[in-house]
Formats: C-alpha cells, sequence, structure tokens
C-alpha cells in the first residue's frame, strides 16, 4: 500500500491524505524501502526494530553491542545518499546536535557512513510522546504546565543559542516528554536538521534569503529570508506557548503562503475569555512581546524569557552556579612532631603549630639553656673563696647546701633566676660565658614554580583530488579539502578519514615532525540504484521521540 510524505518537513501521513497539515505542501508519494531490521551497521550497531518512518528515512531501534545498551539510529533512505542538499542538513544535524550538552536536548553519541554508502545517526532512546501527542490528546494545556514545559525548552536553546546554533523549527513535534525521577515531565529537544550555526557559511539549505522551517511556527525575519538569530527561536516559543493554553495557532490558513502573511502582518490575536481568566495579566503581556513583530520588541534571549516566565508564576529561577575558584597555595610548615606522635600526646599537643612556630620555639630553647647555666654558676660560687679555688672546687662535705630549688620548666626567662654577680668577675671557664649558638631564623619555605616548556606547533594540510572532501579524525568533522591546521611538533603520526560523494573513504596518515602537505588522491566508484521506501505516519514518529526527519 502506498504511502505519502511531506517533501517540506518529511512528516509522513496515510493513503487518502492530500497537504501537509504544518505547512500546507501537497504530499508526495513514496515507495515502501525494504527494512534494514536485522542489520549491523559497521559491527557496532544491531538494529532490532522500527521506530518509525519520514520522508528522508527512517529511525530504528538498536543495541550498542561495545555498551549492551539501546540507542535510536536514522538512516538516510539510500536515494538521498547521493544528493548534496539532503546530506548536507544531514551532517547539519550530527554536527549541532554533538556540540549540545544540555540534559534537555537529544544526545548525539555517533554518526558516519557505511560501506554500501548508507549515512546513520546515533542517538539516545527516549521513552514518552512528543507534545503534539499530548495537545492531539487533552487539547488545552494548564497554565503552570504549559510554563513549566516552556522554561525546560528556554534551558536547551539557552545552551544552544550560546554555542551559535539557531534551531529554526521548533514546533510540539520536535519537543518530547519523558519521565525522569525528580521530573515527570522532561522535555527534549530534537530535530536540529535546519539548525542555523554562526559561524558556517552559508549553503543550499540555509542560506539568506532561502526560508527553511515549518511557516505555522516561522517569525516574520525567517518568513522574508533574512538573517536571524536566537530572537527567531523566541518567536517560535510565544507561538508554542499561545498554542498549549488556547489549543489552536495563533495564525493559521489554507496555505503556507497564506500563513506566513499572517505573521508578517497580522496582531496576536486575543486570548478566549475562558482562557484569559486563568492567565495571568503578566504572562499575557509577555506572550505578546514574544510575538513581536520586530526582533528587538522581544526577549533579549531564552535565559532572560526563563526568568520573565518564572516571575509571572510568582517563582523565582534557579540561581546560576557560580564557577568554583582556584584553591588558595598554602606553604608547607615543618613540624617537629609528625602527625602520627601527635595522636599520643594528647589533644594539648595535638593541636598543629602555626606559620613560623619552629623560630620560636628554637629560641626559648636557647634563653631556657643560659638561664639554666646561670643558676648552676650560681650555685658553686662562694663569696669568701677566690674564685681559683671555686675553679679547683671543693669537697662534697664543705660544698654549700644549695639554697635554690631548680627553676621550674615553665621558667623561660633568666630574670626569675637570682642576678648573677657582672661576667667581669667570673673566670674564663665558668660556663655562664660558653658561647652559646647564635639563634638563626628559620626562612619561609618556597615553593619553586616550574614554567611548562612551550609548545611547538607544526602546519599541517591536507589536499584531494577532486577537491571538497570531507576530513574525519574519528568520528570528528574537521572541515573539507584543502585544510590546514595545527598539531603540537613531534605528537605521533595522525590518522585521518577522508570521505566524499561518489568516491571511496580514503584513510590518511602524517607526521607531526615538521610543516607538511599532503596530497590525496580520490578513487570514484559507481553508484547504486535503491528502491525507494515508504513512511509510516507522523503519529508512529512522535510516539519515539524521532523528530522529523
Amino acid at each position: 500500500m502506498e504511502e505519502k510524505f511531506c517533501p517540506s518537513c518529511g512528516r509522513g501521513y496515510p493513503p487518502d491524505a492530500t497537504v501537509c497539515d504544518d505547512d500546507g505542501q501537497r504530499l508526495v508519494v513514496v515507495e515502501q524501502e525494504r527494512s534494514l531490521v536485522g542489520l549491523e551497521l559497521e559491527g557496532k550497531y544491531r538494529l532490532t526494530d522500527e521506530l518509525g518512518q519520514g520522508g528522508m528515512g527512517a529511525v530504528y531501534l538498536a543495541v550498542q553491542s561495545s555498551m549492551d545498551r539501546e540507542v535510536a539510529v536514522k538512516v538516510l533512505r539510500r536515494q538521498f545518499c547521493q544528493e548534496k542538499v539532503a546530506i548536507s542538513r544531514f551532517l547539519r544535524e550530527a554536527r549541532a546536535a554533538s556540540k549540545l550538552t544540555h540534559p534537555n536536548t537529544i544526545r548525539v553519541y555517533d554518526f558516519g557512513q557505511t560501506s554500501d554508502g548508507l549515512l546513520y545517526m546515533v542517538m539516545e532512546r527516549l521513552t514518552g510522546c512528543s507534545l503534539a501527542d499530548i495537545m492531539d490528546d487533552e487539547g488545552r494545556i494548564a497554565v503552570e504546565r504549559s510554563v513549566h514545559l516552556l522554561a525546560q525548552v528556554c534551558d536547551s536553546l539557552a545552551e544552544a543559542h550560546a554555542q551559535g546554533i539557531t534551531h529554526r523549527d521548533l514546533k510540539p513535534e520536535n519537543i518530547f516528554v519523558e519521565q525522569k525521577f525528580g521530573n515527570p515531565e522532561h522535555v527534549k529537544v530534537l530535530d536540529f536538521g535546519i539548525a542555523k550555526m554562526a559561524n558556517d557559511a552559508n549553503t543550499q539549505a540555509t542560506a539568506t534569503g532561502m526560508i527553511c522551517g515549518t511557516p505555522s511556527y516561522m517569525s516574520p525575519e525567517q518568513a522574508m529570508g533574512k538573517e536571524i538569530d536566537g530572537r527567531s527561536d523566541v518567536y517560535a516559543l510565544g507561538i508554542l506557548l499561545y498554542e498549549m493554553l488556547v489549543g489552536v495557532r495563533p495564525f493559521d490558513g489554507d496555505t503556507a503562503m497564506e500563513v506566513m502573511l499572517k505573521h508578517l502582518n497580522a496582531p496576536m490575536p486575543p486570548l478566549p475569555p475562558e482562557v484569559a481568566a486563568e492567565v495571568p495579566a503578566p504572562l499575557v503581556g509577555l506572550l505578546e512581546r514574544m510575538l513581536a513583530k520586530q526582533a528587538d520588541g522581544r526577549p533579549e534571549s531564552c535565559q532572560a524569557l526563563k526568568a520573565e516566565l518564572m516571575a509571572c508564576m510568582g517563582q523565582a529561577p534557579a540561581p546560576a552556579l557560580a564557577p568554583r575558584p582556584a584553591p588558595k597555595e598554602r606553604a608547607t610548615t615543618r613540624d617537629a612532631v609528625t602527625a602520627f606522635d601527635k595522636a599520643g600526646l594528647g589533644p594539648d599537643a595535638a593541636v598543629k603549630p602555626k606559620k613560623g612556630r619552629g623560630a620560636v620555639y628554637a629560641a626559648l630553647a636557647v634563653v631556657v639553656a643560659l638561664a639554666a647555666g646561670g643558676v648552676w654558676w650560681f650555685v658553686l660560687r662562694d663569696p669568701g673563696t677566690p674564685p681559683g679555688e671555686r675553679l679547683a672546687g671543693k669537697p662534697a662535705a664543705e660544698a654549700p647546701t644549695a639554697q635554690v630549688e631548680p627553676p621550674p620548666r615553665e621558667a623561660a626567662a633568666p630574670a626569675e633566676a637570682p642576678a648573677p654577680e657582672p661576667i667581669a668577675e667570673a673566670p674564663a671557664e665558668a660556663p655562664a660565658e660558653a658561647p652559646s649558638e647564635p639563634v638563626v631564623e628559620a626562612p619561609e619555605p618556597v615553593e619553586a614554580v616550574l614554567e611548562p616548556p612551550p609548545v611547538v606547533m607544526v602546519s599541517l594540510t591536507i589536499e584531494s583530488t577532486p577537491p571538497g572532501a570531507q576530513i574525519f579524525e574519528g568520528e570528528s568533522l574537521l572541515g573539507m579539502t584543502p585544510l590546514t591546521f595545527e598539531r603540537p611538533k613531534d605528537s605521533g603520526v595522525q590518522s585521518f578519514t577522508l570521505k566524499l560523494d561518489g568516491y571511496k573513504d580514503h584513510e590518511v596518515a602524517v607526521g607531526t615532525m615538521s610543516n607538511l602537505v599532503q596530497p590525496v588522491t580520490l578513487q570514484r566508484v559507481a553508484r547504486k540504484s535503491g528502491a525507494r521506501p515508504s513512511p509510516k505516519s507522523g503519529k508512529d514518529q512522535k510516539k519515539f521521540g524521532v523528530g522529523t526527519f
């Protein structure tokens, strides 16, 4: 049985449909493509079930052999694997999504091309349903719930806009809702197939002057083919919010041109009375600003939009996490008592000495030693005996009884001992005149800071015949030939893969000992024709979060 799909957005329809519900495009009849269930892509992903089909490809449930986990795999139809625009859109989606890691954005794990020419993309497997399914089943969505869902879309887009990526095709089919721990309605933003990346040169699929997207959700500047930025996505979010609150889109018509003209000229329709009674007045004012015809009249960013949405509901947005400061460098303090010894000395002795106490302890020890020597000299001294006899020593019986108690351990100053006679009367050999070691302040430890040696870079250039081949390093796309880039000198052999439509993949390895220009000649392969497949209904796609394809 024949089925149809929309050539603009890729949504599938049953045989009795004639035009696309989203953009009014006339549907195209396609033939059923052979299922790939049971195929193993490059020995890594075993396709176990078909999740849905669209006009440009199909999405399969697969098992990643190396990690034994379920993933979703998009496979481009064979007839599109030789078309530059289709390949460009496919790779654009993979590149855009692979740059994003926010929890509210679908994760892309891998993408590549099989030996027989099939292009595929590996994503996380989602379980739940699309926002389109929710609105089809329930109609209007409560105000609090609508704001909760839209705030999560803002979080996803905020990261994308920070990376210079504008989605350009936000609609209910591309917003997936699943259940997570702590959040029963966790949002995932899908399908960056026509995303505009700020650092990309214009291509046939995204050049200024081209109209890309779904007309019902296009901003005025997007409908006119003008240059756009993140505020164009803010306009699409306004359309989504209106549709969730009211149950219908603000601008609709029989043809795509009629819808786009309303985006350009018609004001936002007022909310029905029953809806206006439930929506806070500040939220209505914010909605009108989101749908402003001029981009300058809208909230300037998705972060600002989310903050206003939460404020309209009387909620404060979660504070942004400040970067954690680097730990302070601390000088090492040397202690005479190790940590192991401190454990057995009691609580008082185990207190960690402050910085610089080592020198104080050394000086105190010298002072105590001098005080003890002075006391001992005073005990031996007899005023009635000449110095010579005192040096010779008296018998033990005639030695004067020591009247002075030994100084307590706390005595640290010589003032607490009896004052001795002037040093001039003491014999040269007296203990009091014994030379004492000088007190030397211990210098503060200095940590040596070693500067890393400068990194020397070499320039590597890869050229191909014919030019325009894509250069992959592992699974990362570096650019197209001819391409010049840098690598650290003597960092080993670098391996790359060159891919070009109609030519065999070519592996090339280059050294990093010096600057290098590596020419590569690609070998042409014969093209293979394939049967044209047929998509399943758009409803089947939306169940599994595969987006439009």
